[in-house]
């Protein structure tokens, strides 16, 4: 079964209103039209560089396979992904790797605050990437207080 993007295109409506006046009687004709469009949704996920420290610790490519691989199917303003254990098999597949190796990377990404959740159910930091609009992330970042916590290490020269 192929795995298909949720939300993959953005509604528009837009209204037009028009108005003719009669010159003869001064009478006003105004109507209204609503038009909807339907937009193909790019597949972009935003990196914030500032809080990009987790993602540096990341050192194997398959861990950077999976966030990839959840980035892509996360949901437009939402950042959730919803993993069954069919889609699971089917990510593994499509990344090359055992059913192991994939949750070992959640862990590993979870480790790192880079993606919260479990049980098939996950969402990406938005602190971190974010793939919607700016206004819903500010939102989501400030309403649910979501932060991650970072640790650094100083190394003096020499060592």
């Amino acid at each position: 079964m192929a795995r298909k993007i949720l939300n993959q295109f953005k509604k528009n409506v837009f209204e037009v209103t028009e108005e003719i006046a009669n010159i003869d009687t001064g009478e006003i004709k105004k109507w209204t039209k609503k038009f909807t469009t339907r937009s193909k949704i790019e597949n972009f996920y935003i990196t914030y560089i500032d809080n990009l420290s987790g993602y540096m610790r990341l050192t194997a490519n398959t861990d950077k396979s999976v966030l990839a691989y959840l980035c892509c199917f996360a949901e437009y303003d939402t950042g959730r992904v919803f993993l069954s254990p069919e889609e699971r098999k089917e990510a593994c597949n499509e990344i090359g790797i055992c059913l192991q190796q994939f949750t070992n990377s959640l862990s590993k990404l979870k480790k790192l605050h880079l993606i919260t959740g479990g049980n098939g159910f996950y969402m990406i930091n938005p602190a971190i990437f974010w793939k919607g609009n700016s206004k819903t992330r500010e939102s989501l970042l400030r309403d649910n207080k979501l932060a991650v916590e970072f640790n650094f290490e100083i190394y003096e020269d020499g060592e």
